[in-house]
């Protein structure tokens, strides 16, 4: 049984730990989708694991509320003709710059600077009419072999340092990259990422947040609360989404 006092951790776990399992899931994730059912006002991170419940099949979406988009078709795309086409003002340009660098400084320090890994880009930078965005938004997909070998990194320290506080993955990479570079070469705040196993799967909450933020332009964001009164036509809380470009580029 979920305590209803605890469920918004379990949505926290769920949404930094790509391995994060209950112990009888479906059943436990009802309950959790029942809980967020009956309420009238979502935090944007209930939003969007209701949305997954309702993907998954595992509750109806009986409030008939917004989905966001899933299906974007990925669009493949050069190194250097990414960097031409999205690069087109200073502004851009600094970014491309950031990402860039941090990207080969990432690989140097978990050990893939000879491997292509794959990156997919969203957000608004993919978005051309907004002239100067304030970062750039992308998934690391990682080789199976270095997700696995962090992965396990984490959960060793995990055993004798904290066993309350979990690093993600995320956590990881960022520490390893910015404790050795020269912070100067990138600008740290130019730089949002997620990072995913190559074949992920979106059956994992963890997975399907991070592509869907990708993926759409919420109308409410960044807000405590979504709430069903700030918009008069709809009796049940609900958000609105635009379909963002996704890119796909190895390097």
């Amino acid at each position: 049984m979920i305590n209803i006092n605890n469920y918004q951790n379990i949505i926290k776990d769920y949404r930094k730990d790509y391995n994060f399992k209950l112990e009888s899931e479906n059943f436990e994730l009802k309950e959790i989708g029942n809980i967020l059912l009956s309420k009238k006002v979502y935090e944007d991170f209930e939003y969007r694991f209701l949305s997954w419940l309702i993907y998954l099949e595992i509750i109806p979406n009986s409030k008939k509320i917004n989905l966001p988009y899933f299906k974007t078709i990925i669009e493949p795309i050069v190194k250097q003709v990414f960097f031409d086409k999205y690069g087109l003002n200073p502004v851009r340009k600094d970014i491309c710059n950031s990402f860039l660098n941090f990207s080969e400084e990432m690989k140097s320090q978990i050990k893939i600077q000879n491997t292509e890994i794959e990156f997919l880009i969203g957000g608004s930078f993919t978005d051309i009419q907004k002239e100067n965005p304030s970062d750039i938004d992308f998934i690391i997909k990682l080789p199976q072999i270095i997700w696995d070998k962090l992965y396990l990194e984490n959960s060793h320290e995990l055993n004798h340092i904290n066993r309350d506080y979990k690093q993600s993955i995320e956590d990881i990479v960022r520490s390893k990259t910015d404790s050795q570079y020269n912070s100067n070469n990138y600008v740290l705040t130019h730089i949002d990422f997620k990072a995913l196993p190559e074949n992920f799967s979106l059956n994992t909450f963890k997975a399907y947040n991070n592509v869907i933020m990708l993926m759409n332009d919420a109308l409410y964001k960044d807000k405590p609360k979504i709430n069903a009164y700030e918009n008069f036509r709809h009796e049940y809380p609900n958000n609105f989404f635009t379909e963002r470009k996704v890119l796909s580029v190895y390097m």
